[in-house]
């Protein structure tokens, strides 16, 4: 039985909260208080308890801002002397553990929960993601409201689903899951291991790796913002007006590998300016 939140849009000084699609085993439903800025830009930058469930989208002005759990291999720099923080810490930020195989069961059609098998997955760890089956010319996609700790002696798994499939499903569909976008969120290096991660955002404060995992805070998905260049780059280009994801920065190349990152801000010559200001498209 899926849980239905209800709540009003609170404008504070221009900027709103709004509750993402019910995921179960979350934290801070209805909680439509704005966090302040120094959560997202300042040394404060993550919650050791969880305020808001997973996706709570922030948006203020241009700008939005996505609720996040870090993972396990979100290596970043402390704060250093001074009244700043490293300029690097403004880094893109990828989901982890995207999509994984698995075997679909016999379900009926509209049935809800969905049983497959998995070995290894705890309690609503799916939560938040979406199953994808296919069988020759039938495909379709569901959103996963939550999920049951796989069996010990048969690895089944129940997908408590947004709905059920409408055509029954057996073993001889194609069955894969993505995770949430949202969870395990971990700093993108860029190393061979982690380029299949989709970049989900850009995060704006410093941390550190023995503070942050497991944590909860904020990243950027869309509007202004700055970051890491780490190639030459031009503004009188129409092709280098635009950046991808890669390497852990922006890079500004044509290319039909990586992610768009967003385009820049500035039309002038920005060959020297190694933080640009730019707008992101990552995420509405």
């Amino acid at each position: 039985m899926t849980t239905i939140i209800n709540h009003d849009l609170r404008v504070v000084n221009g900027a709103t909260i709004a509750m993402p699609h019910f995921i179960e085993n979350q934290e801070g439903w209805g909680n439509l208080a704005i966090p302040a800025m120094s959560q997202i830009y300042g040394r404060t930058h993550y919650d050791t308890v969880q305020q808001y469930p997973l996706g709570t989208k922030l948006e203020k002005g241009d700008r939005v801002w996505r609720y996040v759990q870090y993972g396990d291999q979100d290596a970043g720099e402390v704060w250093g002397a001074g009244t700043g923080q490293a300029l690097d810490n403004c880094c893109l930020m990828g989901s982890t553990a995207l999509e994984e195989s698995t075997t679909m069961r016999t379900n009926a059609a509209l049935a809800n929960p969905i049983l497959i098998t998995e070995a290894s997955v705890a309690v609503d760890d799916f939560a938040g993601g979406y199953l994808v089956v296919q069988s020759g010319s039938t495909t379709w996609m569901g959103h996963i409201i939550g999920n049951t700790v796989s069996a010990e002696s048969t690895n089944y798994v129940s997908l408590t689903m947004e709905t059920g499939c409408p055509v029954a499903l057996t073993d001889s569909y194609t069955a894969s899951i993505t995770k949430s976008r949202y969870k395990d969120v971990v700093r993108h290096s860029g190393a061979a291991a982690e380029m299949g991660y989709e970049v989900v955002g850009v995060h704006n404060g410093g941390y550190s790796t023995a503070d942050s995992e497991g944590y909860w805070g904020w990243i950027q998905t869309w509007g202004p913002t700055f970051v890491v260049i780490s190639t030459s780059h031009q503004g009188d280009a129409h092709a280098e007006r635009q950046l991808v994801c890669k390497n852990g920065a922006g890079q500004c190349e044509a290319s039909t590998t990586n992610q768009i990152l967003g385009w820049y801000m500035q039309e002038y010559d920005a060959s020297t300016l190694a933080y640009p200001l730019v707008f992101i498209t990552l995420g509405r």
